[in-house]
């Protein structure tokens, strides 16, 4: 739980830092859970390969995308501010 905690925060802080086992933090893998923690109710969160991260809204209203898991959260952020997703 240790580690999945400093995941979360430091995907909510915007900083690097190391989870305690020493990995470094938010790999494509640790980037994608922590997204999909936070924003996992209203969309559906995928990664084509590098370059390539997708949400689906739950509502059917769309996908987005963006180059990497920052542009997708900055994509999302934009999102919800213009169309609240209905849980």
């Amino acid at each position: 739980m240790d580690g999945e905690r400093a995941v979360l925060e430091a995907a909510l802080s915007g900083t690097p830092g190391e989870a305690p086992d020493g990995r470094p933090l938010l790999g494509d893998r640790e980037a994608l859970a922590a997204l999909a923690w936070c924003f996992g109710w209203f969309y559906e969160l995928w990664t084509d390969g590098p370059g390539m991260w997708l949400a689906r809204r739950h509502d059917g209203q769309g996908v987005i995308e963006g180059g990497g898991p920052d542009e997708l959260l900055k994509e999302i952020h934009e999102d919800l501010l213009l169309r609240p997703v209905q849980p």
